[in-house]
């Protein structure tokens, strides 16, 4: 299986599979995939142990457990 790596990958990945069951694409239409992000209910962590806190923003903002 090939590795998705972007939206755009999974985008050609889900075409080919449509092909492979033979999805009749006119059906479709001009339908765009794309992503779709609605605003966040709170600028807070929701649950578990860092409830209350600010959402991270980034990866390197997200705590490690290394030791």
């Amino acid at each position: 299986m090939p590795k998705i790596a972007t939206f755009d990958d999974w985008i050609d990945l889900f075409r080919q599979w449509q092909e492979d069951i033979g999805v009749d694409r006119s059906i479709i239409g001009d339908y765009h995939f794309e992503a779709k992000f609605g605003d966040l209910d709170s600028a807070e962590i929701e649950f578990g142990a860092f409830a209350g806190e600010r959402k991270w923003e980034g990866v390197l903002q997200i705590p490690d457990q290394r030791i």
